[in-house]
């Protein structure tokens, strides 16, 4: 006779053909925040069953009890073995797990931007083509500025995310599939009660008759009282903000302080929540039960109500927080139990964990977060034709070479510069396209920071290398649509013999000297060089006070000027010249001194203008010249001791009257 299930208590169906595989056994692990494990021991006349066709498929089994109450067990196939055979019958051992459980096999990198953790996690869901979840949250969540999956399982990513915040998970199962409920409270429980469970002691003989709990441990350890929590605060520096959450029990020893240094920007408020997540996470299963049961209402994230127990501070509603199961029928080996029938003997057991509906459950972070361990590499991103792309902290985005999506970029990212004040230090800006170097905070993908920059290919150094081996410097391009034409440029030439500190300005050069300034060229006499000054337009020099000196005291000085020159003195000017003074003038000279002109010479002056000259000396003045015209508009006089007037050709006097002695 053929294997049936028909009119058995437990029963499953998979994607054969019905009772291909029939239901022998099965041991079930469940809990809150935890993948379930439903391990099924199956039994078939077929031992040629095609793994790939139960391989991620679905499988339900249902188990009926006497009051004609249903639980499902719903999962997909991980895991398929074929053992042999036990009583003529081939043995094969399939392994359930949530659709969750496939992101365990699934991993990446990726950047979340702005997006509250329950978004997060939903995303991920989706971006897996799974869509059966339901979201039971009371709590709020902000939105996390950046937030990295890096090198890790999805399951593992949404794991330690859910943990961070205080979010568990807990499995519904009905007769079309498994479906996964988020939660941070027992409010996401309430359509998940279950009533009234009794408790009759083991050697009571009514448990045989009803189903209830027949083993119960209730269990107390000392906890920390108080949780305390410190973080940092980037935009308010050097800020410290702070949480505290109190809830100490009524035993002796009960106040003691858990403190965590989180280090993770946030604000003052999500610093208080986190601190009550913390220790609510402690307090969980401080107080919690441990029991055992036949009734098929138990089981992870249900509630249920104990009653008649003899401790009557237990009688209380209770979640259960972990469940598993032992479910087992005949091996089919008799003739009856072969065609099915109710009497074919079953074994149900449920050891479980609980704890009351008052103390609030949170998953215990188990979850590590990735580390990066040393710098990485990444590249510069902006908008489109935008050359620099900062916020008002000078911070840069970048995408790091292990993004897969283009859009993939990074958060702001705080540029690390040699030193940083109050307004002022050094600032150099990373540009689009650079390629930089990333450390981050504490190892954590997280808290990514830029320390530096490299060349490579496509972005060389500013001088060829090996060739200018002895060169260093700062070369920075114009901004934007700069070519390596337009530069201001700060360099160093240390090649021996050849030492040079070169600096050039694209444009306007200023240079504030608040105090005094030197300039020494050729420092010691046996270190001799020259200073050369080329300016192609304006120059223009401002004294606000003070003295303007020139001295040379070895050499000659030229100036040599191709237009005109104005000097303006508003005072006195004097020349003081040890040697000769030589001026040629191609055009005209003309000297105008409202003051008069004072000429003066211990050994002489003499005014020449072609064969005419005035000589003027200590004893005598001589003038000389073909002809010398003496005119006076009113009255010419000529006096000395003696005067002697000579005409070696003709000597002509003239006037209207002429008078001798």
């Amino acid at each position: 006779m053929s294997l049936t299930q028909s009119d058995r208590p437990v029963s499953v169906s998979t994607p054969l053909e019905t009772d291909k595989l029939v239901f022998w056994k099965m041991t079930a692990d469940e809990g809150l925040g935890k993948l379930f494990h439903y391990r099924l021991d199956l039994l078939s006349e077929d031992s040629d069953i095609n793994f790939n066709l139960l391989l991620g498929e679905q499988v339900k089994v249902w188990l009926q009890n006497d009051n004609g109450e249903t639980r499902y067990f719903n999962g997909l196939v991980a895991e398929v073995t074929y053992s042999g055979q036990v009583s003529n019958f081939e043995h094969y051992q399939v392994i359930l797990r949530p659709w969750l459980w496939f992101l365990t096999i699934s991993s990446g990198c990726r950047i979340f931007q702005n997006k509250a953790v329950p978004d997060i996690i939903k995303q991920i869901f989706r971006d897996n083509s799974f869509s059966d979840f339901e979201e039971k949250l009371s709590e709020t969540y902000q939105n996390l500025e950046y937030c990295v999956q890096y090198n890790e399982t999805d399951f593992n990513f949404v794991s330690r995310l859910m943990e961070s915040a205080g979010i568990y998970y807990y499995f519904r199962h009905d007769e079309h599939g498994h479906k996964l409920v988020l939660a941070d409270s027992v409010e996401a429980h309430k359509d998940e009660s279950q009533g009234d469970i009794p408790y009759f002691p083991p050697e009571n003989k009514e448990r045989r008759t009803e189903e209830h709990i027949f083993s119960w441990l209730s269990r107390a350890e000392v906890q920390s009282g108080t949780y305390s929590v410190q973080d940092t605060d980037y935009h308010n520096p050097p800020t410290v903000t702070s949480g505290q959450k109190s809830d100490s029990e009524s035993h002796s020893l009960s106040e003691q302080e858990r403190y965590e240094f989180h280090d993770y920007n946030s604000n003052p408020d999500d610093t208080k929540r986190y601190a009550r997540i913390r220790l609510e996470e402690l307090k969980a299963m401080s107080v919690m039960v441990c029991a055992e049961g036949n009734s098929i209402k138990l089981g992870s994230g249900r509630l249920f109500t104990l009653q008649d127990y003899p401790r009557d501070d237990q009688n209380i509603e209770y979640l259960i927080t972990h469940a598993n199961f032992s479910i087992s029928l005949d091996d089919y080996t008799s003739s009856q139990t072969q065609s099915g029938g109710k009497d074919s003997p079953l074994v149900y057991q449920c050891r479980f964990e609980a704890i009351s509906r008052e103390r609030a459950f949170r998953p215990a972070r188990l979850t590590a977060k990735p580390v990066v361990y040393g710098a990485q590499t990444a590249v510069v991103v902006g908008a489109k034709d935008e050359e620099i792309n900062i916020d008002q902290h000078g911070r840069i985005k970048v995408r790091f070479y292990w993004s897969r999506d283009n859009t993939g970029n990074s958060c702001w990212v705080r540029v690390s510069q040699s030193l940083a004040g109050n307004k002022w230090g050094s600032l150099h800006i990373p540009r689009v396209g650079q390629e930089v170097i990333v450390h981050f905070i504490n190892g954590d993908p997280d808290r990514p920071i830029v320390t530096g920059a490299v060349y490579n290919t496509e972005m060389p150094p500013p001088y060829s290398m090996p060739a200018n081996k002895t060169q260093s410097g700062i070369k920075t391009r114009s901004s934007t649509k700069g070519t390596a034409e337009n530069f201001n440029e700060l360099r160093f030439e240390d090649k021996k013999g050849s030492e040079e500190v070169y600096l050039h300005a694209e444009r306007t050069f200023t240079r504030i000297v608040e105090n005094d300034d030197f300039l020494s060229v050729g420092f010691e006499k046996s270190d001799p060089g020259d200073q050369s000054v080329q300016i192609y337009g304006n120059r223009s020099t401002m004294l606000e006070t003070g003295n303007d000196s020139l001295e040379l005291k070895k050499g000659d000085q030229s100036i040599d000027i191709a237009g005109k020159q104005a000097v303006d003195i508003a005072g006195n000017q004097t020349v003081s010249i040890k040697g000769d003074q030589s001026t040629e003038i191609n055009g005209k000279q003309q000297i105008s001194a409202k003051g008069g002109i004072s000429q003066k010479s211990p050994a002489s002056i003499e005014l020449k203008v072609g064969g005419s000259s005035i000589k003027i000396e200590p004893a005598k003045i001589t003038i000389k010249s073909p002809q010398v015209e003496i005119k006076a508009d009113g009255k010419l006089d000529i006096k000395s001791p003696m005067t002697t007037v000579s005409g070696d050709a003709v000597l002509t006097l003239k006037g209207g009257i002429i008078k001798i002695n």
